[in-house]
């Protein structure tokens, strides 16, 4: 292996620290003060960087929401998927279920920043950048679904239980 790939695999990692911690800092930011009242200056200072240290990385506040966004959606959607592969009796639904909900929870009540930050600036986001998202959320949403429907037409859930899509 040549130095200057050895400095440049030490530079990549630096980036990817530096960006890993401009992301948590702007998830905590949004999750306690919300979107709008948190700017880049105070993510920087926050993070302990210039501003414009921040465009660096992001090219503006709207594509640090939509990487935060992304990764506490892929967070929770792939503990749940993982938690349901991992269900040995693939019919056995009411372990499935079980293992879903236990892992949607982990997440949510985990303390991940990721996931507290989208629960907190949904409500706020614009429709533009809701939309972005929509496809992702959709994908999680009809995991759900899938996995009721499935036990409902095994007997497992009530009959008169309706399942309703989760996410338009």
């Amino acid at each position: 292996m040549k130095i200057s790939q050895v400095q440049s695999g030490s530079a990549d990692s630096k980036l990817q620290r530096t960006r890993e911690r401009i992301l948590k800092t702007a998830a905590g930011l949004f999750r306690d003060k919300g979107y709008a009242a948190s700017t880049i200056r105070n993510i920087a200072a926050a993070a302990d960087m210039k501003a414009g240290s921040v465009y660096y990385h992001f090219a503006s506040k709207d594509d640090l929401l939509d990487a935060i966004l992304d990764r506490g959606l892929r967070e929770v959607h792939d503990a749940v998927r993982q938690a349901l592969a991992a269900v040995a009796d693939e019919n056995d639904h009411r372990a499935k279920i079980a293992a879903a909900v236990h892992a949607h929870l982990s997440v949510l009540l985990g303390g991940s920043e990721f996931i507290s930050a989208n629960i907190r600036v949904h409500s706020q986001l614009p429709e533009s950048v809701r939309k972005r998202h929509r496809p992702l959320r959709r994908a999680y949403a009809q995991l759900w679904e899938a996995m009721l429907d499935d036990a409902l037409r095994a007997g497992v859930l009530r009959g008169d239980v309706e399942i309703v899509p989760l996410c338009q």
